[in-house]
């Protein structure tokens, strides 16, 4: 793997995850077992003083994450009416950002100079660089980043409970080419910039694990996809990888592929895993690599986040919906080992309390692996989370392919010397 130089390899995960959040952008996990129980009936009791989350999420502009606000609100509410931690209700603080660094910077530096907020939530924050600044300088920790690129899980003082880019694609690469055996792999991505950079980067990592590429692309202004795939020649491929550029792509994709019968496996990420496109039935029975198990039928984390949804609010399943509930039930959990360890006082919810507590919790997540903690293995110390697994949709039900793969990012070390 040392073959591909630092700045190629840093270029290419940046332009992947820059896709990974346009794709997610429109589509519309975490706490201890106490949080994790099915029952969402309210307790009535005294409200003691709150506590604040101060949040950031990227809400406004082009690509926009909404719906992932409006699961954390749901989950804190419904937390909130089983009587809060020790009756202290949680006080959602949220500032939205938009496309733009400069408003994230000033979402961010609002909460550094506050003297009484101790961390920051971050939900859904592509320009993360100039979070990470702000909050290092304030020497303020941050809970449940999505991890978007490569320099976000090596981010000191970051505890995400998300897994990131790393091992998402190496999950994809290992049930595309060791558990189902497929060696020629068409990498459907866009004919531009950023899709060309995908399909480098996943080409790389085809070629990685014994694997042989061939790169489709599509012009993404175009409603109708079936000459794309018409003019492929899709009888040498053994099944397709589908990264699109924005989550629109998914439709005019999938009904392409459904015209022309093509009944060989198409994976991908979660962008199509909307509910727009399970009712359309052209997704039906894809696969796709995730990070949670708010997806799969069954789960006990999923009837109770579906339950807390319908009843506080919250938005359809579906997306980056799944990580930022994650994170929610995340940011309980460790407020709950702080508030523990401050003596149940929380005025003395110290910067450095919150910063163990992360630090110390060692899973299991709500909606998320056994396999959890903090920091990550060195240089990825903001990766405490390195497990994803493999779901199939089968007519409106996703249904679990594989158990957890804890991925070992070791190895990817190697690509970040000089």
């Amino acid at each position: 793997m040392k073959k591909i130089a630092q700045l190629r390899w840093l270029a290419i995960l940046a332009v992947f995850a820059l896709l990974v959040a346009a794709c997610s952008s429109s589509d519309g996990d975490g706490g201890s077992e106490d949080t994790s129980a099915s029952e969402t009936t309210a307790t009535t009791v005294a409200a003691k003083d709150p506590i604040r989350v101060p949040a950031i999420n990227q809400e406004d502009g082009v690509t926009a994450f909404p719906d992932e606000g409006l699961a954390v609100k749901a989950i804190f509410d419904w937390y909130n009416a089983q009587g809060g931690l020790d009756g202290h209700p949680l006080e959602f603080d949220l500032c939205t950002a938009g496309d733009d660094p400069e408003s994230t910077q000033s979402c961010a530096q609002a909460i550094a100079n506050d003297d009484s907020a101790t961390f920051v939530h971050s939900i859904m924050v592509p320009n993360s660089a100039t979070l990470f600044d702000v909050m290092a300088n304030a020497e303020k920790p941050i809970l449940a980043h999505n991890q978007f690129d490569i320099p976000d899980a090596l981010q000191p003082d970051v505890y995400a409970s998300d897994p990131g880019l790393l091992p998402m694609a190496t999950t994809l690469m290992l049930y595309t080419l060791e558990d189902l055996g497929l060696r020629n792999i068409g990498v459907v991505v866009s004919d531009d910039e950023v899709g060309r950079g995908t399909g480098d980067f996943l080409g790389f990592l085809v070629e990685e694990y014994g694997g042989t590429p061939t790169i489709i692309t599509y012009d993404a202004s175009v409603a109708d996809l079936l000459p794309v795939f018409s003019a492929a020649d899709l009888d040498a491929i053994d099944g397709i990888i589908f990264v699109p550029t924005s989550v629109e792509d998914c439709g005019p994709a999938s009904q392409a592929l459904k015209s022309l019968s093509f009944d060989k496996p198409i994976l991908g990420g979660d962008a199509c895993t909307a509910q727009t496109y399970v009712d359309s039935g052209n997704v039906d029975g894809w696969i796709f690599v995730v990070g949670t198990t708010l997806l799969i039928d069954g789960d006990a984390g999923r009837d109770q986040t579906i339950a807390i949804f319908d009843e506080y609010g919250g938005p359809p399943i579906g997306g980056l919906v799944a990580p930022a509930s994650m994170g929610a039930y995340f940011v309980i959990d460790v407020l709950e080992a702080a508030y523990e360890a401050a003596g149940n006082d929380i005025t003395a919810m110290t910067e450095d309390l919150i910063r163990e507590a992360a630090l110390g919790y060692t899973g299991p997540l709500t909606l998320g692996p056994e396999v959890f903690g903090c920091p990550g293995v060195d240089p990825f110390v903001g990766l405490c989370n390195t497990s994803a697994t493999v779901v199939q949709l089968e007519g409106d039900t996703f249904n679990l392919l594989t158990d957890w793969y804890v991925v070992d990012v070791e190895p990817y070390a190697a690509l970040l010397e000089g």
